[in-house]
């Protein structure tokens, strides 16, 4: 792989993380049930790792942390297991708090 594919590749792959754990941070926020609530914040805390790797990587290759994608293909949806809707109007960027 060259050098500009990689940098390429971990600033989408890094971006798409970005959606996803603001999309399961605004699912945590609307789930009370507490079971659900308990896997939301398992699952978060496993992204906020995997985003410290790419960080860690962007970082060693001078990149800046991109922004969350608007593409990422899960950026609205329905979890399967809390059946939690992210297209609901009480879930927006500016509700979701690091809450881990």
């Amino acid at each position: 792989m060259q050098p500009d594919e990689l940098r390429s590749l971990l600033t989408a792959i890094t971006a798409d993380r970005v959606a996803l754990i603001q999309r399961h941070e605004a699912g945590a926020r609307v789930v009370s049930h507490y079971d659900f609530n308990n896997a939301y914040q398992y699952v978060i805390a496993r992204e906020e790792t995997h985003l410290s790797w790419l960080r860690s990587a962007l970082e060693e290759l001078s990149l800046p942390m991109p922004s969350a994608s608007s593409a990422c293909r899960c950026s609205v949806g329905t979890c399967s297991w809390s059946n939690v809707t992210t297209a609901q109007p009480s879930v927006t960027r500016r509700n979701v708090v690091r809450s881990v």
